[in-house]
């Protein structure tokens, strides 16, 4: 069985920066992303500290543990990895998918977790089969007793966003700086129109230590997945392929499968909050997911885009990779380097779904509601670099989160067109088939 819940280890190998990118050194693409926020348009800075990675084989390496259960042999693999004592880690979420246990863990100090941290360990049968962590030692400690309470922390979210609290319980936290530095912080979720953020307020000074963005953005420069509900049909997808409640997936009803209930998906559809655009805001794993679908303009009459299906998949993949991306926070794709990850597989979702003869065809996105072949990406996936020019060297000129998705999404493309000759292709999809284009996915 092919799954979807494996590729979270490959999103913190290269969106953390462990596989080097032709950017200049002095441009921290896989550690950081500035935002201009709010009605002042103040800029705040997103913060991940860089990361490290190493896998094992198909089959994993043997470890030797007290105990045989899979978080148990994690947390002492990290232990002896990174030279931590019991009381500088914490198990936040797990859950296992085809023999293989995930489990992911938080960085603490003075007993408190370190927000912005993140280790995953990947087991099976007993052995390590990979591990990434973004542990990284403190140099300064602020005192854990708060001098800010949390009412003034949220006035001073709501003040810096122009938005209002959301309700959803502030908690206290440590924040690691970039200097090494590690703030104590209130984490305030804040939402506005068509925003929703969770900004890091030191608890001393009141300053913003670090922001994370929920919501993943379309981008305009300028149907036969299903002709049913997309969304639905995604759910099930997905949830063939490991997105199951226990991974951390959109559902009201948990069935006491594991993970948080309470968060199905909330769609907007013709929402007039915008235009030309869509938008997908992923929360932490029990807080429902929300999708905007605006009007698009660009024709006379106007386009829907809730009526173009590729659209709705790349937002709900936003959804899917944040939440697999960590542990269920939906906060470990925020660096301008993983950000473009997430745009990359939305678009490449959308392709591998919508990819139905052979050879496959290129694929463009968002032609419809633009009423334009080209769609709305510079260029179609294509493996033919004269229609598509794109390579991994045209990273070192790109800042932009969409622009970096184009050159991973034709990678992924020219991948699914390499599977597909090799292996065959699918009018399902299907983890059990071995189609090429049912193992891209």
């Amino acid at each position: 069985m092919v799954s979807l819940t494996s590729l979270s280890a490959v999103a913190l190998l290269i969106a953390s920066g462990v596989i080097a990118a032709p950017w200049h050194s002095n441009i921290p693409h896989h550690t950081h992303r500035s935002r201009g926020v709010g009605p002042t348009g103040i800029n705040l800075v997103s913060y991940h500290p860089p990361s490290v990675f190493e896998g094992y084989g198909v089959d994993g390496a043997p470890f030797q543990s007290v105990s045989q259960r899979p978080e148990e042999i994690a947390k002492s693999f990290l232990q002896e990895k990174l030279g931590l004592a019991d009381d500088e880690l914490i198990r936040h979420a797990g859950h296992t998918n085809d023999g293989v246990s995930y489990d992911y863990f938080t960085q603490t100090t003075n007993g408190i977790p370190i927000s912005n941290t993140v280790a995953n360990v990947a087991t099976k049968d007993g052995n390590v089969v990979s591990y990434g962590a973004s542990f990284i030692k403190p140099t300064n400690i602020a005192p854990k007793e708060p001098t800010i309470g949390q009412d003034r922390a949220i006035a001073l979210s709501e003040e810096a966003l122009g938005g209002k609290w959301n309700g959803w319980p502030v908690k206290l936290e440590y924040t690691m700086g970039d200097g090494g530095s590690c703030h104590l912080t209130w984490a305030v979720q804040v939402q506005g129109q068509n925003s929703w953020k969770q900004l890091s307020i030191d608890a001393h000074d009141g300053k913003v230590r670090n922001v994370v963005d929920f919501v993943a953005e379309h981008s305009y420069h300028v149907v036969p997945f299903s002709y049913q509900d997309p969304d639905e049909r995604l759910h099930d997808l997905t949830y063939l392929y490991g997105f199951t409640e226990a991974a951390y997936n959109f559902q009201q009803e948990n069935f006491r499968k594991g993970g948080k209930e309470g968060d199905r998906v909330q769609v907007s559809v013709q929402d007039s909050s915008g235009a030309n655009n869509a938008n997908f805001a992923t929360p932490p794993d029990g807080q429902p997911g929300r999708m905007r679908m605006f009007i698009w303009t660009a024709t006379s009459p106007n386009r829907d885009g809730a009526l173009e299906n590729d659209i709705i998949t790349h937002e709900f993949v936003h959804g899917v990779s944040n939440r697999l991306t960590g542990g269920g926070t939906g906060a470990c794709l925020q660096t301008t380097e993983a950000g473009g990850m997430g745009e990359g597989w939305s678009d490449a979702m959308a392709d591998i779904t919508e990819a139905k003869t052979k050879p496959i065809p290129d694929f463009t996105l968002g032609s419809y509601v633009v009423n334009n072949p080209k769609g709305i990406r510079s260029y179609p996936y294509s493996t033919n670099m004269a229609t598509n020019p794109l390579t991994y060297g045209n990273l070192k000129t790109m800042t932009e989160v969409h622009d970096i998705g184009e050159v991973w999404a034709v990678t992924l493309h020219e991948l699914l067109n390499s599977l597909v000759e090799k292996c065959g292709l699918s009018k399902k999809l299907d983890p059990s088939e071995e189609s090429g284009n049912s193992i891209v996915l």
